[in-house]
């Protein structure tokens, strides 16, 4: 599985932050996350076990769900339902985590260092806010 991008709010607060510090970036973009390293299978632990719930999980293949969508829109094209569009397995495929964030520019121009590891992901954007959430 995929790991996926991650990143704290406090260290989007200290790129934004850092924006107003660095010279002739107006009109500049920046992708914003923590080198991948936490599977979305690990986020859902981690989510379940700081919750005291679980979570099910279960794998399943793009093409399902878009199968799914087509007998839907079929369904909907029979009753001549007004909301009808054709479904795309593009859009499917494009939520299974697989897109890679190229942040280079933001620690190069900004020198903006995200937390990137594993456990401080975890720690602090995960079990902190299911804490505070949860009480």
């Amino acid at each position: 599985m995929n790991p996926v991008p991650l990143v704290l709010v406090d260290d989007v607060a200290g790129a934004l932050v850092r924006c107003l510090d660095v010279d002739g970036i107006e009109g500049e973009s920046f992708n914003l996350a923590a080198d991948p390293c936490v599977t979305p299978r690990e986020y859902l632990a981690a989510m379940s076990e700081a919750l005291g719930t679980w979570i099910d999980v279960r794998p399943t293949p793009a093409w399902r769900f878009f199968a799914a969508d087509v007998g839907k829109w079929l369904v909907k094209c029979l009753v001549r339902h007004p909301g009808r569009r054709l479904p795309s397995y593009r859009d499917w495929k494009s939520r299974t985590c697989c897109a890679r964030f190229d942040c280079s520019k933001a620690k190069r121009v900004l020198g903006w260092v995200p937390a990137s590891d594993r456990e401080t992901l975890l720690a602090e954007g995960v079990r902190r806010p299911a804490a505070e959430w949860s009480s």
